[in-house]
């Protein structure tokens, strides 16, 4: 394995604000069906399960003969678990929270990780932030939600752990 040239910390909105966009293309298809989808509503609804769907919606004002045709399927992709990147994530929380190990998972939802990945094919790219105080169930409903939160000190754990990690890498 080689040394990586650099570490960057994407925090959502930081490099991309994919949620205006995503607004965006949203709005112009409820205004081509006459509707209007306001920014209220959808900022209600990020980051909620089971909330505000705005396919399910539109097809409801319009009535019959909605149809929504998948143009696209995104595949999922993912960094190798084998990696310095991983290796320090294994160390950082061994020595932080000892009996703890970091466990690769699946998330059931969009990551921007993707991006860097396709555009860097030997980027190792991971979603991690480490709590311990905040229940990660408790958490999931509220990332990019109205009433996004976390526990202070899971803030100040995971940012110890973003100063130190490039220290480690660099």
């Amino acid at each position: 394995m080689t040394s990586p040239g650099a570490v960057l910390f994407d925090f959502d909105g930081t490099l991309w604000d994919s949620e205006t966009a995503v607004f965006g293309v949203f709005a112009e298809r409820y205004r081509e069906h006459g509707h209007e989808l306001t920014l209220a509503t959808w900022s209600a609804a990020i980051g909620t399960l089971g909330g505000f769907d705005p396919y399910a919606s539109l097809a409801e004002l319009v009535g019959d003969g909605f149809e929504i045709d998948v143009m696209e399927e995104m595949v999922g992709n993912r960094s190798s678990a084998d990696t310095l990147l991983m290796d320090a994530i294994r160390a950082w929380v061994g020595e932080h929270d000892p009996g703890s190990e970091a466990v690769p998972s699946v998330l059931h939802a969009f990551t921007d990780s993707r991006w860097f990945r396709a555009a860097f094919p030997d980027c190792a790219a991971y979603g991690f932030f480490p709590m311990r105080h905040q229940h990660y169930n408790d958490t999931w409903s509220l990332i990019h939600s109205s009433d996004e939160r976390i526990d202070l000190r899971d803030l100040a754990y995971a940012a110890s752990f973003f100063v130190d990690l490039p220290r480690r890498l660099l």
